[in-house]
């Protein structure tokens, strides 16, 4: 005869609801800025090596010995851990919160001058909402001006590259040159450069195929030190390349919102942060993967040099010759690995679609000032951007004969080199920007 379970007494107490999660977010902002503080070659590839290891957590990142330093691996979920930032799941609050403490200052220490924002939101059943919320923060906390402390007294020395206050005597990056004043944050470059040589950027690029020719004896013995070198005599010009994804953050808050109460959201969530950081690395190393086959047998250095790759952004800088070649590679190739990668996940984000991007290229000579290179180049992205509605993959591109351009936003340029005829009859003399990949309908 079968047992029939005794059912629970009608006033039975409900059921105790699961613990509250906590959401744990750290994002940088002015990646690029940055990377770009200083002219030398050196400081750039240690802000981007910084950068690169700053939120990782796969045992070589600064987040991670943190979190193994405080006991902390076993509690959480790593929902998302790419160069420009983390996302944390923690079961413990108190757990969540101490590192919401200590985090800003070790990071500081760690990438000095290297501005975070923090957000730390419960999680009640719902993680959509609580991203939504986090993400809120993120902006809020943006939008608060960063204060260096202590300020500087007046008879302090200065870094002559950078007008920042100096903290160390340092060797100098030229030999002709005596030692030189630096502020702690190019220290901290320095030495970043000196301990990997930018390796982990570089390690991230290039494909597997061509890693053994290039690594065995070190990361410098092919890459550029100087940038002043990566002209030729034939050729003094070189490009300085930036491109962006297209409205990737309102993607992510479209696609945040479809999980919302779904049983399976934060592995759905864990899955397309890593799907965007791949296609972004997969197009990176299609597109350096051309230049080193054009290269192939022939001595000398490489004639590029990556200096950010962090999901929706990469900028570097190449010989001009490669530029067009490179920049269409990589906008096609994130196209269609955003596509392969994304298509796994559309049953659980029917709105999930693939990611189109714009560049900017600005072909300038070895000595160009490189501030102004790049500030031109993301003005020509952000024209791309705005000329295709950010519904289709484009690149515009300028050659800058002298640094007495006008100025460094695109437009202003067109309206003072660009425009013939008579005030009621005005001709526009570029057809920027260009359409590269698939078209807005998918044709």
């Amino acid at each position: 005869m079968d047992m029939i379970p005794d059912s629970p007494p009608a006033d039975a107490p409900p059921a105790a609801p699961p613990p509250a999660k906590w959401l744990f977010v750290s994002a940088a902002k002015g990646l690029q800025g940055y990377v770009l503080r200083s002219d030398p070659l050196k400081e750039m590839v240690g802000g981007s090596e910084l950068i690169e290891t700053l939120h990782r957590t796969d045992g070589r990142g600064f987040l991670s010995m943190v979190l193994n330093a405080c006991a902390f691996v076993g509690n959480l979920t790593v929902l998302a851990d790419v160069s420009g930032g983390a996302r944390l799941l923690f079961d413990s609050e108190a757990e969540a919160r101490q590192l919401a403490r200590i985090w800003p200052l070790l990071a500081s220490q760690y990438a000095p001058g290297l501005e975070l924002s923090i957000a730390l939101v419960k999680v009640e059943n719902d993680l959509g909402k609580a991203v939504e919320q986090a993400e809120r923060a993120l902006n809020a906390n943006r939008n608060l001006p960063s204060v260096a402390l202590p300020e500087a007294g007046p008879v302090v020395a200065r870094n002559r590259r950078t007008g920042l206050p100096a903290s160390h005597l340092v060797d100098p990056l030229d030999q002709a040159d005596k030692q030189d004043a630096v502020d702690l944050e190019s220290k901290r470059k320095r030495e970043a450069a000196d301990r990997r040589a930018g390796g982990t950027l570089l390690e991230k690029i290039i494909p597997s195929a061509h890693k053994p020719e290039f690594f065995e004896g070190g990361p410098w013995n092919k890459w550029h030190p100087d940038l002043n070198k990566l002209g030729t005599e034939t050729n003094p010009y070189l490009a300085v390349i930036h491109a962006d994804a297209n409205g990737l953050g309102s993607a992510m808050m479209r696609c945040v919102g479809e999980l919302k109460e779904k049983p399976n959201g934060a592995k759905t969530y864990q899955d397309l942060c890593a799907a965007i950081d791949e296609a972004s690395r997969l197009a990176a190393q299609a597109a350096t993967e051309l230049v080193l086959n054009k290269i192939a047998g022939q001595k000398g250095f490489v004639p590029l040099r990556p200096l950010v790759c962090a999901g929706e952004d990469f900028t570097c800088v190449i010989q001009a010759k490669y530029a067009l070649k490179f920049a269409v590679e990589y906008l096609q190739k994130l196209e269609c690995q955003t596509q392969k990668l994304f298509k796994p996940l559309q049953a659980e984000i029917p709105q999930l679609s693939p990611l189109t991007a714009c560049a900017g290229i600005v072909f300038c000579k070895t000595h160009f000032p490189f501030s102004r290179a790049y500030a031109m180049a993301e003005s020509l992205c952000g024209f791309a951007k705005q000329r295709t509605e950010r519904k289709a993959s484009a690149l515009a591109f300028l050659r800058l004969k002298s640094s007495l351009s006008p100025s460094d936003n695109y437009e202003e340029f067109i309206d003072h080199s660009f425009m013939a005829g008579s005030q009621d009859d005005k001709a526009c003399l570029t057809m920027n920007p260009y359409h590269v990949g698939s078209s807005p309908t998918g044709e």
